[in-house]
């Protein structure tokens, strides 16, 4: 994946802090990531500079009084990021601030299984020149398929969809010149819990998705499992039996407990 932001692992850690924690101050930052407050201050600076974060105003003071903090927060207006949800009958757009504010969200039909049709929706209704009032437009694009993506970023199966043949990662890059990521979308419900939801402290986790199938995204020692060839998690397809008659009649999970069982 491409750093689009040119920041190293520390600089991302904290701006992650800081979109996790609306007005945080560079106190509580330091508190959070045991990161010292002087390498604290010196990252805010450079997060500063790049116009990445912005100071908010004055947090209250400490019970022994002192100097009121400074809080911070993600700059909205950096850019915006577009999110397709590529589903079995529709292609599902979210526009978000860099803070992850929503925009707008698009609905579109899909006229028939080609990806070459996904492709024309995209190109027809999303304007890669409009700025939404931010400085730097759009940043990337992330594409959510309900199907099995590799380590190189090609999809290798798509039950809803015919691929044509087509990369859908290199088209939606030359539609929209911007960088581009694709994942299985129960992988990125994944990311997101381990990534954005401060409330869970957990180094090993799942993100079951159910829908016209089963998927799950798995975390593993605070790493996202893909499995040979990204195929981790696809369970939809594991057959369990079950015997009527004494008969043993096999069934796929999904058809059991999928949206549309």
């Amino acid at each position: 994946m491409e750093n689009i932001l040119n920041i190293n692992d520390n600089e991302k850690r904290v701006l992650r802090e800081i979109y996790n924690h609306h007005n945080i101050s560079r106190t509580q930052i330091s508190k959070n990531l045991e990161i010292n407050k002087a390498t604290i201050s010196s990252i805010l600076n450079k997060l500063k500079y790049k116009s990445l974060v912005n100071e908010v105003g004055e947090g209250d003071s400490t019970k022994s009084g002192g100097r009121k903090p400074i809080l911070l927060k993600v700059n909205h207006l950096y850019g915006y990021f577009i999110s397709l949800d590529l589903t079995y009958s529709s292609v599902e757009v979210m526009y978000n601030y860099f803070d992850g504010n929503v925009i707008k969200h698009e609905s579109y039909d899909l006229p028939d299984e080609k990806v070459s049709s996904i492709l024309s929706i995209i190109k027809k209704h999303i304007d890669i020149q409009e700025k939404l009032d931010t400085y730097n437009g759009l940043l990337g694009v992330s594409v959510s398929i309900h199907g099995v993506v590799d380590n190189e970023q090609h999809v290798t199966y798509l039950p809803f969809h015919e691929t044509e043949g087509i990369s859908i990662a290199k088209k939606i890059k030359e539609i929209t010149n911007v960088p581009v990521v694709v994942e299985n979308e129960a992988n990125l419900s994944a990311l997101y819990e381990r990534n954005f939801n401060h409330n869970l402290s957990y180094n090993n986790l799942i993100a079951l998705s159910i829908h016209k199938g089963i998927g799950a995204g798995l975390i593993i020692n605070n790493q996202l499992y893909r499995g040979a060839n990204g195929e981790a998690g696809e369970i939809g397809k594991t057959l369990v039996s079950k015997v009527s008659d004494n008969v043993e009649i096999f069934h796929k999970i999904e058809d059991i407990f999928s949206q549309e069982a």
